[in-house]
């Protein structure tokens, strides 16, 4: 039982300084941001890809709004990344 708890240990002692990384700290943190506009976008894209003929008649009419939320959430993650790296940048320079 010694020989495990010393395993668990140094395994709990690298996991933390790895999680106290700046950079790997950044990433989890912008990664949490991101994660709503992520599923709100997602959702809106399986409703108007569902292989279903039935539900892609029934979904046409509709498939230019639903594809607001999806051209949103893709948009605004790319804002939200290249604004990242700008911020990131400024802060190593």
């Amino acid at each position: 039982m010694d020989n495990s708890r010393t395993w668990k240990d140094k395994t709990v002692d690298v996991m933390s300084k790895i999680a106290a990384n700046r950079y790997l700290r950044a990433i989890r943190d912008g990664m949490a941001v991101i994660i709503p506009v992520t599923i709100v976008g997602s959702f809106f894209t399986i409703v108007t890809q569902l292989p279903i003929t039935a539900w892609t008649n029934f979904i046409k009419p509709y498939a230019a709004g639903l594809a607001i939320p999806i051209n949103f959430s893709m948009g605004f993650m790319a804002i939200y990344g290249d604004l990242c790296g700008i911020c990131h940048c400024r802060s190593v320079s």
